[in-house]
């Protein structure tokens, strides 16, 4: 299975990503989010995954 921050840059619009890595953390820095973020960071994830 491919990495997180593999998948992230395949399947995220380029607009996401540039808004998640603005607010202070790259692609593979997930353990620095805080909980909220990273809430956010799911529910966005599997929500373009379902979709």
């Amino acid at each position: 299975m491919k990495n997180s921050g593999e998948l992230y840059a395949l399947k995220w619009p380029k607009k996401q990503r540039f808004h998640h890595e603005s607010l202070g953390f790259s692609k593979m820095d997930i353990p620095k989010m805080s909980i909220f973020t990273f809430s956010d960071f799911l529910l966005l994830k599997f929500g373009n995954f379902r979709i």
